[in-house]
């Protein structure tokens, strides 16, 4: 008699509702922890603090970034943003799918400055090229329909489950496959860029913000190399499909 090997029970995933305050809060801590050492989120807030040196600051910290995140996160909540997570926390997500009906993260925030602009700019012209344009209802040109993982994080706070990563990740690439629209997604580590080619997304740009005024890690410097952001894209199925 032959015995099967035990395959392990994926995580169960769950929805956040943004109304519920403690599950809001844990996500939003979570979500915080995963970007406080991320070199983009370090650009966009020093703009907007005027964060004096030294440098690196210990005034960017994860409670900071918490009050730089909660707005738009809980505003796309609102507009049928798809916030989960599985492993009790250990995987996090924010999906905004077709049916999502708000402005995508980094165009929800109010306080910016020209480093953030700047970002959104280089994304949309990177978005238009490689997912394309079409004429809406009201006669103005936007993205032609997609997945956006607005965010995805490993939670440092938690306790590392195995399979919550593509708990949180998986079943809205199948979903997309099944509407036949591409995901998108701006990866602000490079090492997430391995993780993402893994799923099936492909890295389309590198794109370089803050050139001459930050540095690679995100602070101000004279003369700084800029920040980098890596634009990725899932579409293997419109490929396989054409």
């Amino acid at each position: 008699m032959s015995h099967q090997p035990n395959t392990p029970t994926p995580p169960q995933v769950n929805r956040i509702d943004p109304n519920d305050g403690l599950s809001m809060n844990r996500f939003l801590d979570g979500i915080a922890a995963g970007f406080a050492t991320a070199a983009l989120s370090r650009a966009f807030i020093t703009e907007i603090d005027s964060t004096p040196p030294p440098y690196p600051s210990p005034s960017i910290n994860v409670p900071r970034l918490r009050r730089h995140i909660t707005p738009g996160i809980t505003d796309g909540a609102h507009s049928g943003a798809e916030l989960v997570e599985a492993g009790d926390y250990s995987a996090l997500a924010v999906w905004e799918t077709t049916s999502y009906r708000g402005l995508p993260f980094s165009e929800t925030l109010r306080d910016i400055g020209p480093i953030r602009k700047e970002w959104r700019r280089k994304v949309r012209q990177c978005k238009e090229r490689y997912i394309g344009l079409e004429t809406k209802e009201d006669g103005r040109e936007d993205c032609k329909p997609c997945y956006h993982l607005g965010f995805l994080v490993r939670n440092p706070e938690q306790s590392n489950v195995k399979g919550a990563i593509s708990a949180v990740v998986k079943p809205w690439l199948r979903r997309a496959e099944e509407e036949g629209v591409p995901v998108w997604l701006e990866a602000t580590y490079e090492h997430a860029v391995d993780v993402y080619t893994h799923f099936g997304f492909r890295l389309v740009e590198v794109i370089r913000i803050g050139e001459g005024v930050r540095s690679a890690a995100g602070w101000p410097e004279e003369g700084g190399e800029g920040v980098c952001g890596f634009a990725m894209i899932y579409d293997g199925h419109l490929m396989r499909d054409g």
